[in-house]
Formats: structure tokens, sequence, C-alpha cells
């Protein structure tokens, strides 16, 4: 070894801890994972979301720590020491590290479960934590605060609705991002701890004959300073909570239901003028957007969508409006492509088409550069998407000039750079 290779060596074997702190930091900490709101500046408005919730990301980074801590007892310390940790609390089977990690953590899943392509999806088996409150962990730390602020809690027993909220409050005092599942009858046991959020998702079971009954009482207006809101719908009743729901710094809307929401127009005509993201997944029904949604959203820079009536298909922006991406979130029928190029045939500001198909999945075959057949074939429904139609939307798409994005947000040519760059680096000459 060269003394120069030497006299370097010792530089960094004699760095401040301090800097060594700052190393480990950056090497153990993804912005897109611990970002307290999906929708951070800058991000894109159509893949925020499936970024945020792509657990192998939260793996990695616990691989590397993993890997870090083995290496000496300062690096172990150094690892450990780190604000920004991952931790899945209903997966760890040693009731002591569960607690000791779960006071650890930036990031922490409670009580939701990650499936193996990444979405996240919320189970009534949560093992350890079914009947949870949270008690459990509040009596481990009943001297300090959690770190977490971001907090997957999962499903919320009615009877236990008041203490769950109670006890996440109060020790976890800098939530900023909750994912809860709850019955909507008591929800207003939670109106508090919500109040401090930058995202909510809500997961929402409607209400039974007895629940209703519950549920009578004084109504009052609640006012949520929430940026980000994620609605769920799992009955056939339309939610009628956010009738009493004042939300002024609402940007970002999400609302997944199998039916359309008998409440969504008043939930926008009250709650839009500053939202830059619409986000509408309806599963076996038509998305009916009021006529004047592009006055009631004056700042929509996205609007993202399922099937629309075919026959009254959706009012133009109005000259002016910063609308520019329309993005397709699920497609059940073949017929949604060709729908979405009649849609955009007078829509002039919009630039971006964002479909819900994925390049790497795409076959050897495709090509959207050779001349376009249309919609006039034979779809493959056994196995979406149908391709054919992603290249005929797609070449409409280069026709007039519009960027066309797949699921993550990636457009055709910069997926093929990415994958050029990537085989060359593997393959060094």
């Amino acid at each position: 070894m060269s003394v120069r290779r030497i006299n370097q060596f010792g530089a960094i074997k004699s760095a401040p801890v301090e800097i060594w702190k700052e190393i480990f930091d950056h090497v153990l900490h993804d912005p897109l994972v611990f970002e307290t709101n999906p929708f951070y500046p800058g991000c894109n408005l159509h893949s925020a979301l499936h970024e945020w919730n792509y657990s192998p990301r939260f793996r990695k980074l616990e691989r590397q720590r993993g890997v870090l801590r083995l290496v000496s007892r300062s690096w172990k310390a150094l690892a450990d020491a780190t604000r920004h940790r991952y931790f899945q609390f209903c997966r760890c089977k040693d009731p002591v590290q569960r607690l000791l990690l779960s006071s650890l953590a930036f990031r922490l899943e409670y009580g939701s479960c990650w499936d193996v392509c990444g979405c996240t999806w919320l189970s009534h088996d949560y093992g350890a934590v079914r009947d949870g409150d949270f008690g459990d962990v509040r009596r481990y730390v009943t001297k300090k605060a959690l770190n977490v602020q971001i907090l997957e809690f999962g499903e919320v027993e009615a009877k236990l609705a008041r203490r769950t909220s109670r006890n996440i409050k109060a020790i976890c005092p800098e939530l900023k991002a909750l994912v809860i599942v709850v019955d909507e009858w008591v929800i207003k046991h939670f109106n508090g701890l919500f109040n401090n959020l930058k995202y909510l998702y809500l997961r929402v079971h409607g209400n039974d004959g007895a629940s209703r009954h519950q549920d009578q009482g004084i109504r009052c207006a609640v006012t949520l300073f929430i940026t980000t809101l994620q609605l769920e719908i799992s009955s056939f009743d339309s939610p009628t909570f956010m009738e009493d729901w004042n939300l002024p710094v609402l940007e970002h809307l999400i609302i997944k239901s199998s039916h359309w929401v008998q409440g969504l127009d008043s939930i926008l005509q009250n709650n839009s003028q500053r939202l830059l993201s619409l986000h509408i997944d309806v599963k076996h029904n038509y998305v009916d957007l009021p006529a004047d949604v592009w006055a009631q959203a004056p700042s929509l820079m996205y609007c993202g969508l399922t099937a629309t009536y075919p026959e009254e298909p959706l009012t133009a922006p109005h000259p002016g409006h910063p609308i520019h991406t329309l993005g397709m979130l699920e497609v059940e029928t073949p017929e949604l492509r060709k729908e979405f190029i009649e849609l955009i045939r007078d829509w002039k500001s919009i630039s971006t088409i964002a479909d819900c198909h994925t390049w790497a999945e795409m076959p050897e075959e495709y090509d959207p550069f050779r001349p376009a057949e249309g919609f006039d074939h034979t779809h493959d429904e056994s196995n979406p998407p149908c391709w054919r139609c992603v290249q005929a939307l797609h070449a409409v798409c280069l026709d007039r000039g519009l960027e066309y994005e797949d699921h993550a947000g990636i457009t055709y040519n910069a997926f093929l750079k990415q994958t050029t760059d990537r085989s060359g680096s593997n393959n060094p000459s």
C-alpha cells in the first residue's frame, strides 16, 4: 500500500464521530420512504403514492442497516442512532424487540401489512396486534414520546376507538402521516388526532343499522389542516362524516370506492380551492364529476380517473386552467383507452397522459412508432393490459405531441435509456 493510500485511510479512520454520523444518516435515509406527505414538492402526481408505498425500498434500507451493524461495535452504535428507521411491528415475533424497535422507528407499520407487489392491504388478522389499542407500546414508553412520524396503524375495533385515539396522540406527538381503518360512526373520536396530520389514509367501513343508532347525536363542523386525504370506502353506503369536515389546506384528494360516492360533489365544492391533484378510482361504476369541477378546483394540475360516462364525457377545462396531466388509474374495460382519446380531443391544456401499465412488462414486439391499427382488434382481457390498446393510445399521444407515461411516471424513451444505462453498467467494456 502506498504512503498516500495509508495517509488517506488514516484520515478517514480518525474522522470525528459527527462526520461518521452524517455519513450513516445519508446512507440509511431514503427521502421517498420518510416523507411525511407522499406528494412532496416536485413529485410526479401520478406515481407519488406508488413510490411512497413501495416496500422494497424499506427492506433495502433495513438490509443496509443490518450489514453496517455487523462491521464493528462503533458502526453498530452509529447505525442504531440514525433518526430515520422503518419497522414492521406486526412481523416481529420477539415481544421485547417489537417494543424496543417501535420506540426507535420514524415510520412504523403497526398493524397493516404489505403484499408481494408492494401495495398496502389492510387485513383483519394481525396476530399479536389484532385487538391492540396501542396500549402495549404506550406502557413501554411511559417516560418518553415515540420518534414515529408515519404510522400505519391498521384496523381499529369500534369499542377501542376512543382509547386508541388517546394512546396514539399521547405517545406520537410528532405524528404527521397516519393509515387507519375505522367504522364511520367512531371517526368523531379521532378528529383531535387527525388535526395535526399532513397525510391521512382513512379506510371507512359503512354504518350498519346498530351503529347508525349509536351515531345519532349533535353534529358539529370540524376544521382539519390535512394536506393530503386518501379515502377508501368499503361499503355501498356513501359516508356522511365529511359533510362536517372543513379542509382549508387540502391539496391532494384520493378516493377509492366500489361505487360512485354521492357526497363527493359537496366535498369538492367545499374543499377544492387549493386542490392540486384529484384521484378517483371507482371499481364498478362510472366517475361522474360535476360539470363545474374546473371552476371549483382552479389550481388543479392532475386528474386521475377510472371509467367515465361514454355518452356524457367530462367538460373540457376552460382556457387558462392549469390542468396538464390526465391519469388512468385502472382499466377494467379495454374501451377506456379509446375513451381517453375522445376525452382529450378538446382538452388543449393537457400535455401528459399517464397510464396504469408498466413498461417493464411490455412484450418484445412493442413498437409505438409502427403504424397504429387503432382499437378495432381482439382485446387480450385475460392478461391485462392489452398492449395493442396501449400502442394505439401511445401512437395518438406521439402524433399530438403529448408525453405518455406508465404507472411509475416514466416515458417509453426514458425507460429505454434506463434499461440501456443499467445493462451498460453491468457489462463494462
